[in-house]
């Protein structure tokens, strides 16, 4: 009598036999796990094979700078750490803000992996914005991005992980220049402090959608509120030569290297014609009240950065490590944060730039650079609701002015 087979030995027999198990127009390609039984996996013949292919798994995609590992099953992203086991659906259910990387992202950096109608978000939720910003504000005090209103938020609290976002209980102080060190920054004798905000003009958004993927074009969008990357492209970390910029590194490394404070009233009014009107006359100097160069890009490997700010150590920049500077800037991660803050908000530079086409509302903190090919913008940026950072590099010289100025504008309606 001939020995009846089990499923999973009925399967292996088949394939023994070189029987095709799967129907018309598929094949097999391995087994996979279904229900605690071993099942063919049948592929479309048409489909490219990999090896991931033989355990249900797409490639697996490791990005650079990225904690997490992504791939595709079934239309769907998935992602999860390299300490982790599970795989979690980020266009499905199991979304959610941890996951920093936007899906345009990842299907703009993987082309054809997901079809034209894959899903975007899950149900509900907005995968390129977290369900709610842990804030604690009254309503009539949110202006949208349409208002004019100049009024400021009051008693904003938020945390993330137990660690507050200062520089929401910094905005609100009632004299914005009075630091909690007893500084006041405006009795220095510095006549060129102010409190930037957008100038309103209107913007094009053909511009916007024609720069947004160039390749001399760097830029990454950063949700500081919730902790996060919005949105960047493809090449936000690349290291470029980065004009005026770096500037905001250096005069941040030397309130590091003093323990947040420097040693006189004098110091301080050098860093802020370095960062206010991007004076070239102090750069040095404050260089050196941060260590050298040397200690400036120690200091910018000591917080995870590839950059090498420092004026005669490389004076590079990239993107995505400017985005991250706010982050640590506004969480009062860096000795002497609320000094850079505050005197950042006072830029002199950026008006034809990041500020020029962005809402009236919005009160706005950064840097510029340009030299020869490079033009940058780099800032923190509040809306009445949260705190971001938006960064764009170029290397279109003067004609990068327009560029960033759009991009900035497009970028902040698009993910803020």
């Amino acid at each position: 009598m001939k020995k009846l087979l089990n499923f999973s030995d009925f399967i292996l027999e088949k394939i023994r036999l070189s029987e095709n198990p799967c129907w018309k127009g598929y094949k097999q390609v391995g087994l996979k796990t279904k229900n605690g039984r071993k099942v063919p996996n049948c592929v479309p013949i048409s489909k490219k094979i990999n090896e991931e292919d033989k355990d249900l798994s797409s490639a697996i995609i490791n990005r650079q700078g990225d904690v997490y590992q992504y791939k595709v099953v079934d239309d769907h992203w998935l992602a999860k750490r390299s300490d982790q086991t599970r795989w979690y659906q980020i266009t499905g259910s199991d979304y959610q803000p941890a996951f920093q990387i936007s899906i345009d992202i990842l299907d703009r950096e993987n082309k054809n992996l997901r079809s034209k109608d894959a899903p975007k978000k899950t149900v509900g939720k907005d995968p390129n914005k977290p369900e709610s910003p842990i804030l604690s504000q009254t309503p009539s005090s949110s202006p949208n991005k349409s208002s004019t209103s100049s009024a400021i938020p009051t008693k904003l609290t938020p945390t993330l992980d137990g660690k507050k976002v200062i520089a929401l209980n910094w905005l609100n102080d009632s004299n914005f220049w009075m630091t909690s060190s007893g500084k006041d920054l405006s009795k220095m004798g510095f006549s060129g402090l102010d409190r930037n905000r957008g100038i309103g003009s209107n913007y094009d958004p053909a511009i916007f959608e024609k720069y947004l993927e160039d390749p001399k074009v760097m830029w990454s969008v950063y949700d500081i509120t919730g902790n996060r990357f919005l949105a960047e492209s493809t090449n936000s970390g690349k290291n470029i030569y980065g004009a005026s910029v770096p500037k905001i590194c250096v005069a941040s490394a030397a309130f590091a290297k003093n323990n947040g404070t420097l040693p006189s009233d004098s110091d301080y009014v050098k860093v802020m014609k370095l960062l206010v009107n991007s004076d070239n006359a102090v750069w040095d100097y404050i260089g050196k009240l941060a260590g050298g160069d040397q200690a400036v890009n120690s200091w910018a490997k000591s917080l995870g950065f590839t950059m090498n700010p420092a004026r005669r150590g490389g004076n590079t920049c990239n993107a995505h490590d400017l985005s991250l500077f706010w982050n640590a800037i506004c969480r009062n991660q860096i000795a002497g944060s609320e000094n850079i803050f505050k005197i950042s908000s006072s830029c002199k530079t950026d008006a034809s730039r990041a500020r020029k086409f962005m809402p009236k509302n919005v009160y706005m903190g950064g840097k510029t650079g340009s030299w020869s090919n490079y033009n940058h913008d780099t800032c923190w940026v509040f809306n009445g609701s949260g705190l971001y950072a938006i960064s764009v590099l170029t290397e279109y010289g003067g004609g990068g002015t327009k560029v960033i100025a759009n991009l900035f504008r497009g970028l902040y309606d698009k993910y803020c």
